[in-house]
């Protein structure tokens, strides 16, 4: 049975897929630094990460381990990301100072 704010998708003869939207970051917008709002720590690991970003350049970086330990992170223009990489979370700002970068995560276990 799902739980709140996951959504169980399968492809035909595929069994249940579970991608798990955080109500916090399946819309927002960044910040100039990395913000409560904009750090997404989890205590379970993903397998893959969807990030939208709809119009100004977001620095991301996601986390390595539980405690929070980041990658160096990377810009990102606007456009749809896939990353299949195991991880436990991410921060996004934004890559220039005053240009908001709104934005949408999706991640899935």
């Amino acid at each position: 049975m799902p739980q709140e704010n996951e959504m169980p998708v399968t492809d035909q003869g595929a069994g249940l897929t579970t991608y798990v939207c955080n109500p916090d970051a399946a819309f927002n917008t960044a910040a100039d630094t990395y913000t409560a709002g904009n750090t997404f720590q989890k205590a379970d690991q993903f397998k893959r990460v969807w990030l939208t970003v709809q119009n100004y350049n977001a620095h991301v970086s996601l986390f390595t381990d539980a405690v929070g330990t980041a990658l160096e992170g990377r810009v990102l223009l606007p456009g749809v990301y896939e990353f299949n990489f195991r991880c436990y979370g991410g921060k996004i700002k934004n890559a220039t100072a005053g240009q908001n970068a709104v934005y949408q995560i999706v991640w899935e276990r």
